[in-house]
């Protein structure tokens, strides 16, 4: 494939670190898009922007490929239809006015999988996917619309739905429960969680 311009969206997060950490390793060219400034290393263009206002031109220039971590892990609704929702469509609208579109890649969950199935499954790409969605939690009902937004727009998008990321310094994750204070409460132990580190 050779050598490739990535844009990372959310490149200040832990994930989208990770990203622009391993196209770097891989000898990609890197823009790192990130709200706050932030430090990144030696030969990354960085552009500190809020998504949700679209991205100016020049940060897309010769851009072969975005990988979108950008997205909010909360579960306020409000706050995920800004930096979830309306951060992707304003990310769509911006690619589509591109002469040449760069192929998007979006971290999106396997939340977005079927949780009602009879029996457990090993998940592929013909999986089929939630169907009571407005009964679960807001965060899934985000992440499902983002999937959306992007199949809607026709761009090239490819979707990793990932497990729960996990570091050095991070190992809790909604799949496991939920915490109270200094408590973790966790609402069963049958099944697995599916396990990713970040740098995977």
């Amino acid at each position: 494939m050779g050598t490739l311009k990535i844009l990372v969206t959310g490149a200040g997060g832990s994930l989208g670190a990770a990203c622009v950490e391993e196209a770097l390793a891989r000898g990609h060219a890197v823009v790192a898009l990130t709200r706050r400034p932030s430090e990144f290393p030696s030969g990354v263009t960085v552009w500190t922007c809020d998504l949700t206002d679209g991205l100016p031109r020049e940060a897309l220039a010769g851009v072969d490929a975005v990988i979108h971590t950008a997205a909010s892990m909360s579960n306020d609704p409000a706050t995920l239809e800004r930096d979830t929702i309306e951060a992707t469509k304003a990310l769509c609208s911006s690619i589509e006015r591109l002469p040449e579109r760069p192929l998007v890649v979006l971290a999106s969950t396997i939340l977005v999988y079927d949780s009602g199935l009879a029996q457990p499954v090993n998940v592929d790409e013909s999986t089929a996917l939630e169907r009571r969605v407005e009964s679960r939690e807001p965060y899934l009902r985000a992440k499902m619309t983002q999937e959306q937004c992007l199949q809607d727009s026709g761009l090239t998008t490819w979707a990793l739905r990932i497990g729960a990321v996990y570091n050095d310094g991070i190992f809790w994750n909604a799949h496991i429960g939920f915490r109270s204070g200094r408590i973790l409460v966790s609402l069963g132990r049958a099944g697995e969680v599916p396990m990713v580190h970040v740098k995977d």
